[in-house]
């Protein structure tokens, strides 16, 4: 019998913005600004972010469910659960920290195959998380330094 791949990755970044203002970054509605292949459609509709709240990616051909478990702007945390039925599933962590005049920002991932064919694309993630928050990282620079622009 096949076993199940579970992915377990953490990684910081740095972000030249205060943690109130870095944390619209990592919710749903705020990654748009810089993931061009992130379009999440809340599930009622509206476009708040708040425990309980569902929304659904569809990435490669995949839909994606993601409920947030916790997401709170003042202490620095996010919490999602994400679902891809039938392929994967675990979640997603957020937490910020104040350093300097900017924010720490550690990002986790705890995903687990659902099945043994969904292995294959969960491996390729771990080969590539570190290269997406490079990409990240850089992306976001652009976006602190245009907001001290427009300040």
């Amino acid at each position: 019998m096949a076993s199940n791949l579970r992915v377990r990755r953490a990684g910081t970044l740095h972000i030249d913005l205060p943690p109130e203002q870095a944390f619209f970054y990592f919710t749903a509605e705020g990654e748009r600004a810089y993931i061009d292949s992130w379009d999440p459609r809340m599930a009622d509709g509206g476009a708040e972010q708040e425990r309980g709240s569902v929304f659904t990616t569809d990435a490669d051909g995949e839909l994606t469910i993601w409920t947030v478990l916790e997401s709170d702007a003042r202490a620095g945390r996010a919490l999602y659960s994400r679902v891809t039925p039938g392929s994967r599933a675990g979640f997603a962590e957020v937490a910020l920290t104040a350093d300097g005049a900017g924010t720490r920002v550690r990002i986790g991932y705890d995903l687990t195959a659902l099945v043994p064919e969904a292995n294959e694309r969960l491996a390729a993630f771990d080969l590539g998380f570190d290269a997406m928050l490079a990409d990240w990282s850089k992306k976001l620079a652009a976006l602190a330094e245009e907001a001290e622009r427009a300040a």
